[in-house]
């Protein structure tokens, strides 16, 4: 595979392993997919695209505690950027229905409490 080989060139770098990740994703193989992933948010901790992905493998992956730690330490690395709502597409990944509706309620429930 031609992301593994970019492994290969720089094997300093984060980006070829969520290429890797990626590739892996798509051929439904989880558990190799989060374990490239992991390699690359161990060697870039700082970038919040790595949460990204890593979150929604781990969700899928039956480990949705760990996936939400996850998008909530990626979202303290970019809070402003809408990736990080739970409602967003990734959000929607990760939390479950149940907590995507107690999170839908309580951003009501805050909206009616300033609209008084």
């Amino acid at each position: 595979m031609i992301a593994e080989r970019a492994i290969d060139a720089q094997p300093w770098a984060a980006t070829p392993h969520a290429q890797v990740a990626l590739v892996e994703w798509e051929a439904e193989r989880l558990t190799k997919a989060r374990e490239e992933i992991e390699v690359a948010l161990d060697k870039e901790p700082e970038n919040w695209r790595w949460p990204l992905v890593l979150a929604p493998l781990q969700a899928n992956t039956g480990d949705r505690e760990r996936a939400i730690e996850t998008y909530r330490s990626g979202r303290k690395l970019a809070p402003h950027l809408d990736f990080y709502s739970p409602l967003s597409g990734f959000g929607q990944q990760v939390y479950s229905l149940e907590q995507l509706e107690a999170i839908l309620a309580r951003k009501q429930a805050r909206a009616a409490e300033r609209a008084d």
